[in-house]
């Protein structure tokens, strides 16, 4: 007597697939695993030793690719972000205005290009357009030195703070 099992996968897409499964494939799919376990545990376990939490890892991972194989799949890729965040105040040599010398450096070459011919709107426009990238960028790179001087400001007084409440339980009071 043979049974039929239905599996349910959800794809990366949120898609619902519904395909049917007999128990002769279960069993094939479970060998195929198995065998797939074997040969790739012996070449980790030569290579290095891994914990057993890593082993149950690298077997279910086996026995999943196995699965999809006998089905003519293939698992689906993952792609991996990393995020910088930069913590603290950084080099100390680093040049803010360096993007808003750039654009002024942009703007003084194609002014000279032109010279003293009549400039076309376009022309204008561009010249326009970074002058005006020029001087939203000296803001920016302003307003980054302010805060970093208020940040060192703030941890200067910190440091010259008499002794308080904060320094006896290590907390700080937002009063």
């Amino acid at each position: 007597m043979m049974r039929i099992g239905f599996l349910f996968c959800v794809a990366s897409s949120a898609a619902m697939s519904f395909q049917p499964r007999t128990a002769s494939s279960r069993r094939d799919t479970l060998l195929a695993g198995a065998a797939a376990f074997l040969t790739t545990g012996s070449a980790a376990f030569a290579e290095e030793t891994l914990s057993p939490a890593q082993q149950k890892i690298a077997a279910a991972k086996a026995a999943s690719e196995a699965k999809l194989a006998g089905r003519g799949l293939k698992t689906p890729e993952t792609k991996t972000l990393s995020i910088g965040i930069p913590l603290g105040g950084g080099s100390s040599t680093q040049d803010y205005f360096a993007e808003a010398n750039e654009l002024k450096e942009k703007r003084q070459e194609l002014e000279e290009k032109i010279g003293n011919r009549k400039k076309t709107k376009s022309q204008s426009a561009q010249i326009e357009t970074l002058r005006l990238m020029e001087k939203k960028a000296r803001g920016q790179a302003q307003e980054a030195l302010n805060r970093q001087a208020e940040i060192a400001a703030a941890k200067e007084a910190e440091k010259n703070a008499p002794p308080g409440l904060e320094k006896i339980i290590g907390l700080r009071l937002p009063f």
